[in-house]
């Protein structure tokens, strides 16, 4: 055997990767054990009956139905703001424009007011 050192278990036949196994081995019995107990208590004592379920369904329509009517709320605010901006839009065109013939007429009655000093 050399200068090996041997580990206790390994002098007795039994190497470390079997223990090893077989500890993992061991917790995978006790984990599955303890989530098939969580599994029975869940079903046991979580169950929701049908009254619940449709309580919970019919809170979810209404969510859904008020969500949907607050959408649509949305939009027409949406359109009404648009069409506000497309007036908005017209009206200072329309200010320019009579800004414009304010300036002309005003520029013309300039000229009218110098030819009759002139005179």
């Amino acid at each position: 055997m050399g200068n090996k050192s041997l580990s206790t278990d390994e002098k007795f036949g039994v190497p470390h990767t079997i223990q090893w196994f077989n500890g993992r081995r061991t917790m995978l019995i006790k984990l599955t054990k303890i989530f098939a107990l969580a599994l029975v208590l869940g079903f046991a004592g979580g169950c929701a009956d049908m009254t619940q379920i449709d309580a919970i369904k019919a809170t979810a329509d209404a969510a859904l139905a008020e969500a949907k009517h607050a959408s649509g709320q949305a939009n027409n605010a949406m359109n009404v703001a648009s069409e506000a901006a497309y007036a908005a839009s017209q009206a200072q065109a329309d200010a320019t424009a009579a800004l414009e013939c304010c300036n002309d007429n005003s520029a013309r009655l300039d000229r009218m007011f110098e030819k009759a000093m002139m005179k």
